[in-house]
């Protein structure tokens, strides 16, 4: 559950950055769903997580943050076991609260002045 919600803030910064401010991001659009039922989800987030990578990269002023964030989607999804279907189909309350938890950390990370960044992963030896 806590590696889905860092996952899930990742791809909301990637749609940020590639597209700026939209009516609905995925989070408005899939939060509760992706918190309960993944599987279902995270198939269709990290396709157009795809694209927006791809359109960040092709921005002069975007492309080291989609590079960056294309990069964390990478090491999150790393855990993942393929041959016990990846995804989960389901995660129960305290795993949903893990979720919650991972992606507001994640957010709160991405968010983060690079300098800023940069002290935090020293002092926890990132």
């Amino acid at each position: 559950g806590y590696l889905l919600g860092r996952l899930m803030a990742t791809i909301e910064r990637l749609q940020q950055v590639a597209l700026g401010d939209v009516n609905a991001s995925v989070v408005d659009r899939y939060f509760a769903s992706a918190s309960a039922t993944p599987r279902a989800v995270f198939t269709r987030l990290l396709r157009n997580a795809r694209h927006h990578a791809r359109k960040a990269q092709d921005e002069a002023t975007t492309a080291g943050t989609g590079r960056w964030l294309d990069s964390i989607i990478d090491d999150i999804v790393v855990p993942f076991d393929v041959k016990h279907n990846g995804f989960p189909a389901h995660l129960d309350l305290v795993q949903q609260g893990l979720f919650m938890l991972g992606y507001h950390q994640q957010r709160h990370y991405l968010w983060l002045s690079k300098n800023d960044r940069t002290a935090w992963n020293a002092a926890h030896g990132v």
